[in-house]
């Protein structure tokens, strides 16, 4: 009697710390950060390229998946945002060159927020 009396205790105990571990979960979020580079003539750079085919790669092949990722241009690329050959913001670019690179590889986005932080609200 006493047996089935710890075993419940047990159970109860192990069904509260499994309830405490998922609260902590919804507490933290997974979030990618993308920091830009400046287009080039409305045009992703090699480099801006190279970031977000790493990223493609991780939710991929690694197993990856961030709730959220946020494409952040810098104070450094404000200037270039506002230069009259590019008519589209680096993050904007960023973020329709990634979901296209996404479409192309068979890698779903479900349950991935994008989002892009335009260079002129920094």
């Amino acid at each position: 009697h006493n047996n089935l009396h710890q075993q419940a205790d047990q159970a109860s105990s192990e069904s509260s710390q499994a309830k405490e571990k998922s609260k902590n979960r919804s507490l933290y979020h997974q979030v990618a950060i993308v920091f830009s580079r400046p287009l080039i003539d409305d045009q992703i750079t090699i480099e801006y390229a190279s970031r977000l085919i790493s990223l493609a790669r991780a939710i991929k092949f690694e197993g990856y998946r961030p709730e959220w990722i946020c494409f952040c241009g810098s104070l450094g690329n404000k200037k270039r945002w506002n230069d009259p050959c590019n008519s589209v913001s680096d993050t904007a670019a960023g973020v329709v060159f990634f979901r296209h690179l996404c479409a192309a590889n068979n890698i779903s986005l479900e349950e991935i927020g994008l989002y892009h932080i335009p260079n002129d609200s920094l």
